[in-house]
């Protein structure tokens, strides 16, 4: 159901501006999910530090590619 509408606002709102759809990630159980709605991961970057953590840059192709 959850790819369903986001698969449905991406095809209404975003694929009409022309302009690919892009996001973060730093929950590696999120990709596959957003995989599935034409997500590919473009960039990973380990943070350091105190807090350190992983996160996913994902890009979308107009129309989900």
């Amino acid at each position: 159901m959850g790819s369903a509408l986001l698969r449905s606002m991406l095809e209404q709102v975003v694929d009409p501006s022309g302009s690919p759809a892009t996001l973060f990630t730093s929950n590696p159980r999120n990709l596959p999910f957003y995989d599935r709605v034409g997500f590919r991961t473009v960039h990973e970057r380990q943070l350091e530090g105190e807090h350190s953590f992983t996160y996913w840059f994902t890009v979308r192709p107009v129309g989900g590619g």
